[in-house]
């Protein structure tokens, strides 16, 4: 099935209907908070740890993964904008799948880079830490290329409902590669923010970094929406067939 959207309809679509939702300002706005509290670090004590603030800061950690698992559902289960209502009442169930799909990938991406430093460590010598100061520099641009690379993953395991690990990520790569002449958009839309970081200069106002944090992950509910509609416009046994 299709809607009719031609690619710059279907484009204009998820520019406004990102703008439009309230629920997508306030998932942005608490990637905000979650942004600034990381910042600030974990508080401390002259004992240790500050267990109250600690304890609060873990609350706004969790309360915006609730929030966003709560936005990629209405989002890809609606077509309309998303409200405040559909964020904040996921479910239990869903959240619970969400943070251990999560916990998946944590796991899958923590021991690729230990082999792959275990492999560095043992071909030329080089210790883990220099390992992640030589790719430092590199590091923002390679996630957004692996965003763009996956940038149909979580859209696809929320309109199929299907929140297995690597049976997703395959077919998120086949869509990618198989839409990859209409990438540019989302492309744009995701590499644009980090050109922007890499091209100020070391010494920036965190206002700044926080300003373009946001504008990075409005500009990547955008591509979210454009990836979710698109999917639920072509099913999986239809998607083979579409330009």
């Amino acid at each position: 099935m299709t809607s009719g959207y031609t690619e710059a309809e279907r484009r204009l679509r998820a520019i406004v209907r990102a703008f439009l939702s309230p629920g997508v300002w306030l998932v942005v706005a608490a990637q905000f908070l979650a942004q600034f509290a990381l910042r600030q670090g974990v508080p401390t004590g002259e004992s240790g740890p500050d267990l109250p603030r600690t304890l609060l800061f873990s609350a706004l950690m969790m309360g915006f993964v609730y929030l966003q698992a709560g936005a990629y559902h209405g989002l890809a289960k609606g077509s309309d904008r998303l409200t405040l209502r559909e964020v904040a009442t996921p479910g239990v169930a869903l959240f619970a799948r969400f943070l251990w799909l999560f916990l998946k990938l944590g796991v899958s991406v923590a021991l690729v880079f230990n082999l792959f430093a275990l492999a560095l460590l043992g071909g030329v010598g080089v210790s883990p830490d220099a390992l992640v100061r030589q790719f430092a520099p590199y590091l923002p641009m390679l996630l957004a290329v692996l965003g763009l690379a996956f940038v149909y993953w979580l859209p696809l395991v929320f309109v199929t409902d299907d929140f297995r690990l690597f049976a997703t990520w395959r077919r998120a790569l086949h869509t990618a590669w198989q839409r990859l002449p209409q990438s540019g958009f989302l492309a744009a839309l995701l590499i644009a923010p980090v050109v922007l970081l890499l091209l100020l200069p070391e010494a920036v106002p965190e206002v700044l970094l926080l300003s373009l944090s946001t504008l990075a992950s409005l500009l990547g509910w955008i591509v979210y929406i454009y990836c979710v509609e698109w999917l639920r416009d072509h099913p999986p046994e239809d998607a083979s067939a579409a330009g």
